[in-house]
């Protein structure tokens, strides 16, 4: 690749300068981040466990085979009150986290 005796769009040819940012970094309200917290502990605290537990093994079993639609699971979990980090986690377990420096090197 550095020899260049195989082209990559992007890695080795017609890459672009990366370019600085230069405006003022976004800055989070404390008190918009205390409600937004206190909401979730509210939610996590009134959902039933039972329904929001077996939703999230119901999204893992389905993740699990490779012809299972996620749709369905996902779509029960969020009524069970899932939280999208919580269903993240559920299927980051199957799945793996993507990066960048691994996908680029898989083709």
């Amino acid at each position: 690749i550095e020899r260049r005796d195989r082209i990559i769009v992007g890695v080795n040819q017609y890459c672009e300068k990366e370019e600085r940012f230069s405006g003022e970094m976004f800055r989070l309200n404390p008190q918009s981040q205390k409600r937004a917290l206190d909401a979730l502990a509210e939610i996590r605290k009134k959902r039933d466990p039972k329904k929001h537990r077996s939703a999230l093994t119901e999204l893992t079993r389905v993740a699990k085979n490779p012809q299972g639609n996620l749709m369905e699971p996902i779509l029960e979990a969020v009524r069970a009150e899932a939280t999208v980090g919580e269903i993240s986690a559920e299927l980051r377990q199957i799945f793996g986290e993507y990066t960048q420096s691994a996908a680029r090197f898989n083709s």
